[in-house]
């Protein structure tokens, strides 16, 4: 089941979750800020505009669950309007998770 929130989507299965941000077309890995913690997480991007560049915080909290740190992971998919960081996550135990992180 996919959960819709402001900025991005996310689903999950038993064992892990996928939290889906798309990012402009331009975007590389620099401009990626991506931190796992056991039960926290942070994911946010830089968006240049104005001569500035400014980060902008997609998910930051408290997990709902605990997380295995090594199987943790993120990529940048796709090229163009379809250009998306991909944030993988698994999980210690296997159980459905109510909300991603708040």
């Amino acid at each position: 089941q996919e959960h819709t929130e402001e900025g991005y989507v996310w689903n999950q299965s038993d064992e892990d979750l996928e939290v889906r941000v798309p990012v402009s077309p331009e975007m590389g890995p620099a401009g990626i800020h991506v931190k796992f913690g056991r039960q926290k997480l942070s994911i946010g991007i830089n968006e240049a505009g104005s001569g500035a560049t400014s980060k902008t915080v997609i998910v930051e909290g408290e997990l709902c669950g605990a997380v295995d740190l090594d199987g943790c992971t993120w990529s940048l998919e796709g090229k163009g309007d379809k250009r998306t960081l991909v944030v993988s996550l698994e999980k210690v135990s296997p159980t459905h998770w109510g909300f991603l992180a708040q």
